[in-house]
Protein backbone atom coordinates (compact mmCIF):
# COMPACT_ATOMS: atom_id res chain seq x y z
CA UNK A 1 0.00 0.00 0.00
CA UNK A 2 1.47 3.36 -0.97
CA UNK A 3 0.59 6.77 0.43
CA UNK A 4 0.12 9.97 -1.44
CA UNK A 5 1.40 12.96 0.48
CA UNK A 6 1.41 16.74 0.53
CA UNK A 7 3.73 19.14 2.30
CA UNK A 8 1.98 22.10 3.95
CA UNK A 9 4.00 24.48 6.15
CA UNK A 10 6.65 21.76 6.60
CA UNK A 11 4.00 19.32 7.82
CA UNK A 12 3.75 16.13 5.74
CA UNK A 13 0.20 14.88 5.20
CA UNK A 14 0.07 11.10 4.78
CA UNK A 15 -3.60 10.40 4.07
CA UNK A 16 -5.17 10.65 7.55
CA UNK A 17 -1.88 11.27 9.38
CA UNK A 18 0.07 14.52 9.78
CA UNK A 19 3.80 14.10 10.29
CA UNK A 20 6.24 16.72 11.62
CA UNK A 21 9.72 15.88 10.24
CA UNK A 22 11.38 18.38 12.60
CA UNK A 23 10.43 16.48 15.76
CA UNK A 24 10.10 13.13 14.00
CA UNK A 25 6.58 12.50 15.29
CA UNK A 26 3.02 12.27 14.04
CA UNK A 27 0.97 15.11 15.46
CA UNK A 28 -2.44 13.48 15.32
CA UNK A 29 -3.38 10.29 17.12
CA UNK A 30 -4.80 7.03 15.76
CA UNK A 31 -8.24 5.85 16.82
CA UNK A 32 -8.60 4.76 20.46
CA UNK A 33 -9.65 1.33 19.21
CA UNK A 34 -5.95 0.63 18.63
CA UNK A 35 -5.05 1.04 22.33
CA UNK A 36 -3.21 -2.04 23.60
CA UNK A 37 -1.94 -1.76 27.21
CA UNK A 38 -0.25 -5.18 26.97
CA UNK A 39 2.28 -4.19 24.29
CA UNK A 40 5.22 -1.80 24.10
CA UNK A 41 3.98 1.63 22.98
CA UNK A 42 0.46 0.17 23.02
CA UNK A 43 -0.83 3.34 24.68
CA UNK A 44 0.98 5.65 22.27
CA UNK A 45 -1.50 6.43 19.51
CA UNK A 46 1.04 8.69 17.80
CA UNK A 47 3.53 5.92 17.06
CA UNK A 48 2.31 4.90 13.61
CA UNK A 49 4.86 2.54 11.99
CA UNK A 50 7.11 2.98 15.01
CA UNK A 51 7.42 6.65 14.03
CA UNK A 52 9.29 5.58 10.90
CA UNK A 53 6.85 5.52 7.96
CA UNK A 54 9.69 5.99 5.48
CA UNK A 55 11.29 2.61 6.28
CA UNK A 56 8.25 0.61 7.46
CA UNK A 57 4.84 -0.19 6.01
CA UNK A 58 1.61 -0.69 7.95
CA UNK A 59 -1.28 -1.40 5.55
CA UNK A 60 -3.72 -2.28 8.36
CA UNK A 61 -2.73 0.62 10.61
CA UNK A 62 -2.12 -1.74 13.55
CA UNK A 63 1.29 -3.35 13.11
CA UNK A 64 4.31 -2.55 10.95
CA UNK A 65 5.27 -5.11 8.30
CA UNK A 66 8.84 -4.94 9.63
CA UNK A 67 7.57 -6.26 12.97
CA UNK A 68 5.87 -9.19 11.29
CA UNK A 69 9.04 -10.05 9.37
CA UNK A 70 11.11 -9.79 12.54
CA UNK A 71 8.79 -12.20 14.36
CA UNK A 72 8.87 -14.68 11.45
CA UNK A 73 12.67 -14.55 11.22
CA UNK A 74 12.91 -14.95 15.00
CA UNK A 75 10.72 -18.06 14.93
CA UNK A 76 12.77 -19.54 12.06
CA UNK A 77 16.04 -18.85 13.90
CA UNK A 78 14.79 -20.46 17.13
CA UNK A 79 13.53 -23.51 15.21
CA UNK A 80 16.92 -23.83 13.46
CA UNK A 81 18.79 -23.63 16.78
CA UNK A 82 16.53 -26.28 18.34
CA UNK A 83 17.10 -28.54 15.33
CA UNK A 84 20.89 -28.06 15.52
CA UNK A 85 20.95 -28.88 19.24
CA UNK A 86 18.87 -31.98 18.54
CA UNK A 87 21.27 -33.11 15.78
CA UNK A 88 24.21 -32.96 18.19
CA UNK A 89 22.37 -34.37 21.22
CA UNK A 90 21.03 -37.31 19.21
CA UNK A 91 24.46 -38.15 17.80
CA UNK A 92 23.64 -37.30 14.20
CA UNK A 93 26.45 -34.72 14.29
CA UNK A 94 29.56 -35.44 16.35
CA UNK A 95 33.30 -34.84 16.42
CA UNK A 96 35.76 -37.71 16.38
CA UNK A 97 39.16 -38.75 15.03
CA UNK A 98 39.35 -39.67 11.36
CA UNK A 99 41.43 -42.46 9.84
CA UNK A 100 44.03 -39.82 8.92
CA UNK A 101 44.40 -38.75 12.55
CA UNK A 102 42.72 -35.37 12.18
CA UNK A 103 39.36 -34.22 13.55
CA UNK A 104 36.22 -35.12 11.59
CA UNK A 105 32.80 -33.66 12.38
CA UNK A 106 30.48 -36.35 11.09
CA UNK A 107 27.15 -35.09 9.71
CA UNK A 108 28.43 -31.51 9.92
CA UNK A 109 26.01 -30.37 7.20
CA UNK A 110 23.06 -31.02 9.52
CA UNK A 111 24.05 -28.13 11.83
CA UNK A 112 23.55 -24.74 10.17
CA UNK A 113 23.38 -21.95 12.74
CA UNK A 114 26.68 -20.21 13.55
CA UNK A 115 25.81 -20.02 17.26
CA UNK A 116 25.52 -23.79 17.72
CA UNK A 117 28.53 -24.37 15.45
CA UNK A 118 30.57 -21.94 17.56
CA UNK A 119 29.64 -23.55 20.90
CA UNK A 120 30.32 -27.08 19.64
CA UNK A 121 33.60 -25.96 18.02
CA UNK A 122 34.64 -24.54 21.41
CA UNK A 123 33.80 -27.90 23.01
CA UNK A 124 35.85 -29.83 20.44
CA UNK A 125 38.78 -27.43 20.81
CA UNK A 126 39.04 -27.42 24.60
CA UNK A 127 36.95 -30.16 26.25
CA UNK A 128 36.42 -33.20 24.02
CA UNK A 129 39.11 -35.71 25.11
CA UNK A 130 39.38 -37.16 21.59
CA UNK A 131 39.90 -33.89 19.75
CA UNK A 132 41.20 -31.18 22.09
CA UNK A 133 44.87 -32.17 21.67
CA UNK A 134 44.60 -32.54 17.88
CA UNK A 135 43.27 -29.10 16.95
CA UNK A 136 46.04 -26.50 16.76
CA UNK A 137 44.02 -23.37 16.19
CA UNK A 138 41.23 -21.19 17.50
CA UNK A 139 37.57 -22.01 17.91
CA UNK A 140 36.86 -19.47 15.17
CA UNK A 141 39.14 -21.41 12.85
CA UNK A 142 37.31 -24.67 13.54
CA UNK A 143 33.96 -23.02 12.93
CA UNK A 144 35.28 -21.36 9.77
CA UNK A 145 36.29 -24.70 8.25
CA UNK A 146 32.97 -26.18 9.32
CA UNK A 147 31.03 -23.41 7.59
CA UNK A 148 33.21 -23.72 4.49
CA UNK A 149 32.40 -27.44 4.30
CA UNK A 150 28.68 -26.66 4.65
CA UNK A 151 28.84 -24.09 1.87
CA UNK A 152 30.57 -26.65 -0.34
CA UNK A 153 28.07 -29.37 0.55
CA UNK A 154 24.95 -27.32 -0.16
CA UNK A 155 26.48 -25.71 -3.23
CA UNK A 156 27.09 -29.18 -4.65
CA UNK A 157 23.54 -30.19 -3.65
CA UNK A 158 22.12 -27.31 -5.70
CA UNK A 159 24.35 -28.23 -8.64
CA UNK A 160 23.28 -31.88 -8.36
CA UNK A 161 19.62 -30.84 -8.51
CA UNK A 162 20.35 -28.72 -11.60
CA UNK A 163 22.07 -31.68 -13.27
CA UNK A 164 19.02 -33.85 -12.54
CA UNK A 165 16.66 -31.16 -13.83
CA UNK A 166 18.63 -30.67 -17.05
CA UNK A 167 19.33 -34.37 -17.54
CA UNK A 168 23.07 -33.71 -17.63
CA UNK A 169 25.86 -35.37 -15.67
CA UNK A 170 28.92 -33.15 -15.87
CA UNK A 171 30.57 -34.78 -12.85
CA UNK A 172 29.69 -36.93 -9.87
CA UNK A 173 28.54 -34.20 -7.51
CA UNK A 174 27.05 -36.69 -5.04
CA UNK A 175 30.40 -38.29 -4.31
CA UNK A 176 31.83 -34.82 -3.63
CA UNK A 177 28.87 -34.09 -1.35
CA UNK A 178 29.77 -37.23 0.60
CA UNK A 179 33.32 -35.96 0.93
CA UNK A 180 32.17 -32.51 2.06
CA UNK A 181 29.63 -33.78 4.60
CA UNK A 182 32.17 -34.62 7.34
CA UNK A 183 34.08 -31.43 8.10
CA UNK A 184 37.69 -32.62 8.38
CA UNK A 185 39.28 -30.02 10.62
CA UNK A 186 42.84 -31.29 10.87
CA UNK A 187 45.40 -29.66 13.10
CA UNK A 188 44.82 -26.35 11.36
CA UNK A 189 43.52 -25.20 8.00
CA UNK A 190 47.09 -24.31 7.04
CA UNK A 191 47.99 -28.03 6.98
CA UNK A 192 45.70 -28.52 3.97
CA UNK A 193 47.77 -27.78 0.86
CA UNK A 194 45.12 -28.74 -1.68
CA UNK A 195 43.07 -26.22 -3.68
CA UNK A 196 40.19 -26.83 -1.26
CA UNK A 197 42.50 -25.84 1.59
CA UNK A 198 43.44 -22.64 -0.24
CA UNK A 199 39.76 -21.77 -0.69
CA UNK A 200 39.15 -22.41 3.02
CA UNK A 201 42.03 -20.12 3.97
CA UNK A 202 40.62 -17.35 1.75
CA UNK A 203 37.15 -17.86 3.20
CA UNK A 204 38.50 -17.71 6.77
CA UNK A 205 40.53 -14.57 6.07
CA UNK A 206 37.41 -12.84 4.74
CA UNK A 207 34.97 -13.98 7.42
CA UNK A 208 37.17 -14.15 10.55
CA UNK A 209 40.53 -12.44 9.95
CA UNK A 210 41.54 -12.24 13.65
CA UNK A 211 41.15 -15.95 14.43
CA UNK A 212 42.75 -16.84 11.09
CA UNK A 213 45.76 -14.67 11.90
CA UNK A 214 46.10 -16.33 15.33
CA UNK A 215 45.80 -19.76 13.72
CA UNK A 216 48.59 -18.88 11.28
CA UNK A 217 50.90 -17.84 14.13
CA UNK A 218 50.12 -21.08 15.97
CA UNK A 219 50.86 -22.97 12.77
CA UNK A 220 54.25 -21.27 12.39
CA UNK A 221 55.18 -21.91 16.03
CA UNK A 222 54.21 -25.59 16.02
CA UNK A 223 55.50 -26.66 12.61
Amino acid sequence: MSFGFKIIAKIILLCDWSYDPVVGRFINADSVEYLDPSSVNGLNLYAYCGNNPVMYSDPSGTIAVFTILAVVLGVVAVAAIINDIYQIASGNTYGTLSDQGDVAIKGSHKVLTPWVQGVYSFYLNYFNPETKDIIKGTTGGVQGEWMAHNIGYYGLAVFDDLQTLLGENLFNSRSLMGAASPANIGGTVFDNETWIGVLMIIYNIITRPISTGIDFLIHLLTK
